[in-house]
């Protein structure tokens, strides 16, 4: 199908374990997910390993087909979920595929009645928007990073702190 204005593309989205030549994928996801965040932050960009260095622990890649649309990594830490990564590709993003990823994660959080966290720098206004359009309540900001949580059955709202 041609992605025309008339026509929205439509994707056929799965998920499956990364592998050790979806690194540079990742970290190329990762640059144009967040470069621009970074840059307005700290004045420069350096990606956050080098692909020998990746580690792929948690790592999904978002796939249709053949195509790399992005890549999720969640990581279960003592009591809660981590949302570590949630990168999609332009061409992916605006398709409901963040929100079914977030659903997907909130299931394996409350399966576990654990809180899933995530974060994301102050500089990427879009990121804070799309977290709490999906039920995530900001519960801690720093100068350089907000920090929202999902918990499972809970209507409360914790307060923002900020350091």
């Amino acid at each position: 199908m041609r992605n025309t204005k008339n026509s929205p593309r439509r994707f056929s989205w799965a998920l499956r374990p990364a592998r050790d030549p979806d690194r540079a994928d990742i970290l190329a996801l990762e640059e144009a997910g967040i470069r621009y965040a970074a840059e307005a932050l700290w004045g420069n960009w350096r990606p956050s390993s080098s692909p020998e260095a990746l580690e792929l622990t948690g790592h999904e890649m978002v796939v249709d087909g053949a195509e790399i649309l992005g890549c999720i990594q969640t990581l279960e830490e003592p009591g809660h979920v981590q949302i570590a990564k949630l990168y999609l590709a332009p061409q992916a993003q605006g398709h409901g595929i963040g929100a079914a990823l977030l659903d997907l994660k909130k299931g394996v959080a409350a399966a576990k009645t654990q809180k899933l966290c995530v974060r994301g720098l102050t500089t990427n206004p879009r990121a804070r928007a799309f977290y709490e359009r999906e039920g995530f309540h900001l519960i801690k900001e720093t100068a350089e990073r907000w920090f929202w949580e999902w918990t499972p059955n809970s209507a409360h709202v914790r307060p923002v702190t900020k350091d």
